[in-house]
């Protein structure tokens, strides 16, 4: 990764957009060819990129978008990081709503989303050509990474 191409902020790694989403496409069993525009977050461990989050499909005039986590390092859930993955698309873009799409097999994705709050809405029969995708979603209002909801 080029540090002249990108902002650290303790182990947060902001303007690499296409090399985070590259880690997260390849660790994913399902994931796009591409996640198009997008914009990501990654985590740094042991001063190595350790994890990332994409954010892609960003409506204005939902206002949503959906979100695709990655991570080599289990532990990269800290308060510090989920404030920072729920700031940006709740407090920056004005999402009422992020949308997560996971494989019904991929049963640590599902519990970590679940942990972090996201809500199970529906299954999406086949969603990944040979199984089912389970969909999640987290409201603004829900989301008890931000100060806004915790006062």
């Amino acid at each position: 990764m080029n540090k002249a191409d990108t902002c650290r902020i303790g182990p947060l790694v902001f303007g690499a957009d296409a090399i985070i989403a590259e880690f997260v496409r390849q660790r994913l069993k399902n994931a796009p060819d591409s996640f198009g525009p997008c914009t990501a977050i990654g985590v740094i461990r042991s001063e190595k990129l350790a994890g990332g989050v994409v954010y892609f499909d960003y409506d204005p005039k939902i206002p949503a978008c959906q979100v695709a986590f990655a991570f080599d390092d289990p532990r990269w859930a800290t308060k510090h990081v989920l404030r920072s993955v729920c700031n940006y698309p709740f407090l920056q873009l004005g999402c009422l709503r992020v949308s997560a799409v996971i494989a019904r097999k991929n049963k640590r994705s599902r519990k970590m989303v679940e942990r972090i709050g996201f809500k199970l809405e529906g299954v999406i029969r086949k969603g990944f050509v040979t199984e089912d995708a389970m969909l999640y979603g987290l409201l603004r209002p829900e989301c008890r990474f931000l100060e806004e909801n915790n006062g």
